[in-house]
């Protein structure tokens, strides 16, 4: 069985497109993904993840791909698998270096290490083209802006997410 916690949803099937086996893929909002990889995972039985082998997908935008998988779907009965959810591995994310903020930080750890602060993530706010991640310390709502030049590491298996922060930025707040 596939380890479902290796991975992160990205969306939906949304519907067929045309009649030789092509479908719609719904993106999440915001979810700044501009290629997919050559195998993607669809959920079934509210669990287990099916990997599908994609043969070509094109962009179709603002927020979705036409997707051709190399199974055969043109003799099936495809309507089972219009709404499922849609997973990536993490890892695909990472390595391609595509943007941490894919990922649901929500009820991830942080750490500031300039700070010297271990919390967790409480809400993650997107504010014109800006992720702030809400933070409690020392009984406060802090946010802390997420930007590239901030991230040291992530720890995706682990949920951690180690942040070096300019000095001063959480007294801001």
């Amino acid at each position: 069985m596939i380890d479902k916690n290796n991975h992160i949803n990205i969306g939906k099937l949304k519907k067929r497109f045309g009649k030789n086996g092509e479908f719609i893929l719904a993106l999440k909002p915001n979810s700044n993904i501009e290629d997919l990889p050559n195998t993607i995972f669809l959920e079934i039985n509210n669990a287990e993840l099916l990997p599908l082998f994609i043969e070509y997908y094109t962009d179709k935008p603002p927020d979705d791909f036409r997707v051709k998988f190399e199974f055969p779907f043109e003799n099936i009965n495809t309507n089972y698998y219009l709404g499922k959810s849609v997973f990536v591995e993490k890892k695909f994310l990472i390595d391609d270096e595509l943007s941490v903020q894919n990922f649901d930080l929500k009820g991830w750890t942080i750490l500031l290490l300039n700070e010297n602060i271990k919390t967790k993530i409480i809400e993650v706010l997107n504010i014109k083209m800006q992720t702030l991640l809400v933070v409690n310390i020392n009984d406060k709502e802090v946010m802390i802006p997420l930007h590239d030049d901030f991230i040291e590491n992530v720890d995706i298996k682990k949920n951690i997410i180690t942040l070096n922060i300019p000095d001063g930025l959480v007294d801001l707040n």
